[in-house]
């Protein structure tokens, strides 16, 4: 059968621009309707009163422990044993990137440059990442503010699940060579993938949690090596979940739980390499893996229950986003693609836009992914809950609901905003897809529900391509975080570490906002190599020592070092010095 599963990558400057788009449309629908032909005159297999399943989006659940009793999820605010697993996106229940990874990325992305004239991004998958990433191509294709030196690969292929990427040799790795070479790029100028991916029929036989996501992380960490074997130049990587499945039949091709618990395995893969795995390191010399990232989170507990409706933690995520059976195609698993009988968003069009709305506005993508330019929208004015953000810090208690609103000059404005949690609201056009109306996302609503520090990031667009990138903090705390001593600012810890530079004992000082706060160790180059639990009464200045050994009991060499505190859902950095302990 003739292989008709690639999206022109680029086409010559010669055929005009809109026999291109003509061009660029017809493949589209024979492509990214390609896996859904099998579907499309068979049995409908949804379960479209599964609306519910009474799991919680990892975003929303961070700090969280989960387990699951045959098809009953679990939630407990504690470890209640070995069947128990911590939800987050980063490990210890973060749902942010932790300052000193998310510097990395961005230091990397900002040092990416063009290998003969191009930075080349890939995506790495399934049939549902080809349909999705299909949807987030079309967008970039003839997106002025797209950086002209990207070339962006639809490398994903149908019933090509993650079992089939495991091994550098593998025949699929050459199938994304090969479209590489139909795009005149080699595999040496690809430097950025995406990746979304499952193991074939999950839950058959029947899996306990979290047997499947470790059996999925395995295969993942063996894909992400083959990645850099194949593509020794690939520098940046960013994962996502599975979307939302509306059948639960343990033979199918990925039911609930098992898209939900894939994400876990995303989780645990990213908390090994901030731990400093050395199967996953990606500084020094030849490094055997990219620096890894979340991209979009995908998943959403399809319409959710109302406000109020207990459990209250079960209701729509706390962007907005919902995932409808009509958004699932009849297997119950792939994303829909457009229908002529309706104007409703469509599943790969949902997609395709949290894409688009993350590589406009991370940190570690805009880089690379925008085009340069100095006549952006004017931002007339940003608020956030009634006061500007960029001058007034904004900060509240968990769940903390944020309204914002923006006001800019220009014509056919885009707005697009993340919350540095995987989540988003977008407005292409402003025409919104796959969330209730924000006032065409001029004005959304974000519900904190897990503490931290969050970035809050937001791109403006006009018709012509033109961006202007903002961004604010908000600090989320928890319920169980005390009021501090008179005088002491909620927002600051008054973190210190002395004697700086020292070559013996070095002692942090600091006031928490919890019981425990916990202080973690990194190297400059951003690798884990300790960790303290600090104990003490909440407002009160505490002091912790520590002999400068790694978690292995040997001292650390001599250089600088970044101690990041945690407490009451905060976080605060330092940098000091260690020196050659005196003879």
């Amino acid at each position: 059968m003739r292989d008709i599963s690639v999206l022109p990558a680029s086409l010559p400057a010669s055929v005009p621009r809109a026999v291109a788009q003509l061009v660029l449309i017809v493949a589209g629908v024979v492509t990214l309707n390609a896996p859904n032909l099998l579907f499309a005159q068979g049995q409908d297999g949804r379960e479209c009163d599964l609306t519910i399943t009474d799991k919680i989006p990892l975003p929303d659940a961070g700090g969280l422990f989960y387990r699951r009793v045959d098809q009953t999820p679990e939630y407990a605010s504690e470890d209640l044993g070995p069947e128990w697993r911590q939800v987050g996106l980063y490990g210890n229940g973060l749902v942010t990137r932790p300052q000193l990874h998310d510097a990395a990325g961005q230091a990397i992305a900002e040092g990416l440059t063009p290998i003969d004239g191009k930075i080349v991004m890939l995506s790495i998958g399934m049939s549902n990442t080809y349909q999705e990433f299909g949807r987030f191509l079309s967008r970039t294709t003839f997106d002025d503010a797209v950086n002209p030196n990207l070339t962006i690969i639809n490398a994903a292929q149908g019933s090509r699940p993650a079992d089939m990427w495991d091994a550098p040799d593998d025949p699929t790795w050459d199938v994304v060579d090969g479209r590489l070479a139909d795009a005149g790029l080699t595999p040496d100028q690809v430097q950025i993938a995406w990746i979304k991916h499952a193991v074939r029929s999950p839950m058959f036989p029947p899996l306990d949690f979290p047997e499947h996501p470790e059996i999925l992380q395995g295969i993942l960490e063996d894909v992400l090596a083959s990645l850099k074997q194949r593509y020794p130049n690939i520098a940046l990587t960013y994962l996502s979940s599975r979307t939302r499945a509306y059948l639960t039949d343990p033979s199918a091709q990925s039911p609930e739980p098992a898209s939900y618990e894939g994400g876990f395995a995303v989780q645990w893969i990213l908390e090994k390499q901030i731990a400093g795995d050395p199967s996953l390191r990606y500084d020094g010399a030849d490094p055997p893996a990219p620096w890894l990232s979340w991209g979009p989170y995908l998943w959403t507990d399809g319409t959710g229950a109302p406000e109020g409706d207990p459990p209250a933690h079960f209701a729509a995520r706390s962007d907005g986003f919902i995932w409808t059976c009509a958004d699932v195609d009849r297997d119950g698993v792939h994303p829909s693609p457009p229908t002529p009988d309706t104007n409703d968003p469509e599943g790969e069009f949902k997609i395709g836009d949290q894409l688009m709305a993350f590589f406009l506005t991370d940190n570690t993508t805009t880089p690379w992914f925008l085009r340069s330019t100095d006549n952006g929208p004017t931002i007339d004015a940003l608020t956030a809950n009634g006061v500007d953000p960029r001058v007034t810090p904004l900060s509240g208690v968990a769940p903390f609901t944020v309204d914002m609103s923006v006001q800019a000059t220009g014509n056919s404005l885009e707005h697009t905003w993340t919350y540095d949690d995987g989540t988003f609201s977008f407005n292409p056009n402003g025409t919104n897809t796959g969330q209730p109306p924000f006032e065409e996302n001029t004005a959304p609503t974000k519900v904190f529900r897990v503490p931290g520090t969050y970035d809050v990031r937001l791109a403006v667009r006009n018709g012509v391509g033109n961006t202007t990138l903002e961004s604010f903090s908000v600090e989320v705390l928890s319920e169980t975080t005390s009021t501090p001593e008179p005088g002491l600012e909620t927002s600051s810890f008054g973190f210190e570490a002395f004697p700086n530079p020292t070559g013996g004992i070095l002692h942090f000082r600091f006031r928490p906002l919890s019981d425990p706060s916990q202080i973690e160790i990194f190297a400059a180059s951003g690798r884990r190599v300790a960790g303290l639990k600090a104990n003490g009464n909440p407002g009160r200045v505490i002091d912790v020592e520590w002999n400068a050994e790694d978690h292995t009991g040997q001292r650390l060499a001599a250089g600088t070092y970044f101690a990041q505190l945690r407490s009451g859902g905060l976080t605060r950095t330092l940098r000091f010095v260690l020196t050659d302990p005196p003879r």
